[in-house]
């Protein structure tokens, strides 16, 4: 996930390369993301397990951001929103198109 993600976006390769602090935020955000997806090969419920607790209060954000992340995907399509939800992750501009999508 990190490679693939560092070879589409510069911006996160030299993160990566610069060891910038940064990471330690873009990283975590990432997996959930591909949590979301539900392609994260349970790394977020081995290093996370708490958003998977039943009734707990960090499951019931993961329950209603799946059902935010579930509604966005059926308006811009599932690889649309992935690849625009990684960007703002890990700060990359946006273009004007990508902008609209996000009103």
């Amino acid at each position: 996930m990190i490679e693939a993600t560092a070879d589409k976006h510069k911006e996160f390769a030299a993160q990566l390369e610069e060891r910038d602090a940064e990471i330690f935020l873009n990283i975590p955000a990432l997996l959930i993301l591909k949590s979301l997806e539900n392609e994260d090969k349970d790394i977020c419920r081995i290093f996370y397990p708490e958003m998977f607790e039943a009734n707990s209060a960090k499951n019931n954000l993961v329950i209603g951001l799946k059902k935010v992340y579930a509604n966005l995907r059926r308006r811009l399509g599932r690889y649309e929103l992935y690849n625009l939800m990684e960007k703002c992750l890990i700060e990359v501009k946006l273009t004007s198109q990508e902008q609209q999508l996000c009103t």
